[in-house]
């Protein structure tokens, strides 16, 4: 969880770069711990980690179809020193 929050106030700051990364860090278990406070049963926890693979699936497939449209653009293209 700790790792899971560290990652998302980097990027968040990385990304938008209105707050810092602790600040983000805090939003992100702020807002996490609201939702798991608001939740109250099993049934609704189910439908919360649906909602996260879904997530994590659409997440993996932009990554895909984004590096197979970008693939012609670096072929040959890697110098290394």
């Amino acid at each position: 969880m700790c790792l899971f929050f560290i990652l998302a106030g980097i990027n968040f700051t990385a990304l938008v770069g209105i707050l810092s990364e602790k600040q983000w860090i805090g939003v992100i278990a702020g807002g996490l711990i609201i939702l798991m406070s608001v939740v109250k049963t099993i049934k609704e926890v189910g439908w919360v980690s649906l909602m996260g693979a879904l997530a994590s699936v659409v997440v993996v497939l932009i990554v895909v179809v984004v590096g197979l449209v970008d693939y012609p653009n670096y072929v040959g293209h890697v110098s290394h020193k």
